[in-house]
């Protein structure tokens, strides 16, 4: 089968330009590698969604797919390894079986960046955490660290600050790039401790747990747990977000060396201002596209515009 529009990735960008592809009446193939929702499914309450205050981004996404679900769409769950351009179809290669669209919007994501410490990889799951809704009731009034400055930093520590005991707030800047209101709420929580101009410098573990983390800088003097270990904070649990990178270095691999699809230096696709990149057909939506603000709402418009971009193409 050769569909209209194949969709690579079931986040927020992609089911919404899977919604609107539908609507026109349009043939769509929905990969996802993991679970539909994509990042937004971590926030525990979304506040600035334009007409939907105080949701959470587990409902959000639940009531998108919900959308599909009464269109009769499903997702195809295979995680897209190679993606070529021939005869002006596009091939999107998975590891068992291979797809053939006319147009495509890639609406993968970003992954997280990592500390690229010693000893990381092997404690995930075990002390380090990359999602504060999924692994923070594991903390529960124990002591935990966020690492990072920006909106998702501060809503981890926040809706962590409800569960544990201690949490403390590590960055290697005095400014942050968050919502002034997030900002203030943060300032107001008594167990959120504030650790600017630092940064984590090693991981400690015992028995292939994470115990504490030594930073690079020492601890005020009011905050030094042992005044004998002036820069080590001792934690049970540490999350992770310090941004996002793109996804896969090899997935857009034949189509930057064949086709001469036009990326940034930091791998993600340039598009117009509609999501279409140079190649014809081939469309990007939400973050993982290149640009300066990335939100949920810019997710959606983004889904909504490579739908119509593709739609048109189509037609």
């Amino acid at each position: 089968m050769i569909y209209d529009i194949a969709i690579i990735g079931a986040g927020t960008a992609g089911m919404t330009a899977a919604l609107y592809a539908l609507r026109a009446n349009k043939t769509v193939l929905l990969l996802e590698s993991t679970i539909y929702g994509g990042q937004i499914i971590q926030s525990p309450l979304v506040e600035n969604y334009p007409g939907l205050p105080n949701v959470s981004g587990q409902d959000f996404a639940s009531h998108l797919y919900q959308q599909l679900q009464a269109l009769n769409q499903k997702i195809t769950y295979q995680t897209v390894l190679d993606l070529d351009y021939v005869d002006s179809l596009y091939h999107i290669h998975t590891k068992n079986q291979q797809y053939h669209a006319k147009t495509v919007i890639l609406a993968t994501g970003t992954t997280r960046r990592k500390l690229n410490l010693p000893e990381e990889d092997q404690l995930l799951g075990r002390g380090i955490a990359i999602c504060a809704t999924c692994d923070g009731p594991l903390y529960k009034d124990q002591t935990v660290a966020v690492v990072g400055g920006g909106n998702s930093a501060v809503l981890s520590a926040l809706y962590l600050a409800d569960l544990c005991q201690k949490v403390y707030l590590i960055h290697r800047s005095d400014l942050f790039r968050t919502e002034e209101l997030l900002f203030d709420k943060l300032k107001l929580r008594k167990n959120i401790t504030i650790l600017t101009n630092n940064e984590i410098n090693s991981l400690k573990s015992s028995n292939h747990f994470l115990t504490a983390v030594d930073l690079k800088n020492d601890l005020p003097k009011d905050f030094q747990q042992d005044p004998s270990l002036p820069r080590t904070l001792k934690i049970q649990g540490l999350f992770v977000e310090i941004g996002r990178i793109f996804p896969s270095t090899n997935l857009l691999k034949n189509l930057g060396q064949n086709h001469n699809l036009v990326t940034d230096s930091s791998g993600f696709p340039i598009t117009d201002d509609n999501c279409a990149t140079t190649l014809p057909g081939f469309y990007v939506a939400g973050d993982c596209r290149s640009k300066a603000t990335r939100q949920l709402v810019t997710a959606t418009a983004d889904g909504a515009l490579s739908a119509t971009s593709a739609i048109n193409f189509l037609n």
